[in-house]
């Protein structure tokens, strides 16, 4: 879990330039929003970014412009979960609402830290790869190559 919240939060007040600088500097694609009181009001993803600019909307705009463009969505209220969550479950939240990122909160709606499908996730080891360059005729390895195709060699 990340929990090193000054890289992770942003003000509702903050233009959406600032996330965007903020999600530059953050190390989990996603910045959350929330209040003086760090409750969680909201999340801003690159996502969200590009299609805030795709609706004309200024990037000098607060993001609380931001988060009420997504009102009438599925990411209307920020997905989460609570700190007490297992990780099956924050497994199963993320997987099934097909997103990367997850605040977790308290049981104030404080926000604790953001998880990432990546954690959870193991993503499969490559076997060892090897070109082999097996051009020409090879007829600097004869006699070995009268009855055996250089490439096997």
């Amino acid at each position: 879990m990340h929990t090193n919240l000054d890289t992770l939060c942003i003000n509702p007040e903050d233009s959406i330039h600032q996330a965007i600088t903020q999600l530059g500097i953050g190390p989990v694609g996603i910045v959350v929003v929330v209040d003086g009181e760090r409750k969680l009001l909201g999340t801003v993803t690159d996502g969200d970014i590009r299609r805030a600019i795709l609706a004309n909307i200024s990037l000098d705009e607060p993001i609380k412009k931001l988060l009420s463009s997504k009102e009438n969505t599925r990411y209307a209220q920020p997905i989460c979960a609570s700190v007490d969550t297992d990780s099956d479950s924050i497994l199963k939240t993320l997987q099934q609402n097909q997103i990367a990122h997850l605040p977790i909160v308290d049981d104030q709606w404080k926000l604790v830290g953001v998880v990432t499908l990546d954690e959870y996730v193991l993503s499969p080891e490559l076997g060892m790869q090897a070109v082999i360059m097996a051009g020409g005729k090879g007829e600097r390895l004869l006699p070995l190559t009268e009855n055996v195709p250089k490439p096997m060699l």
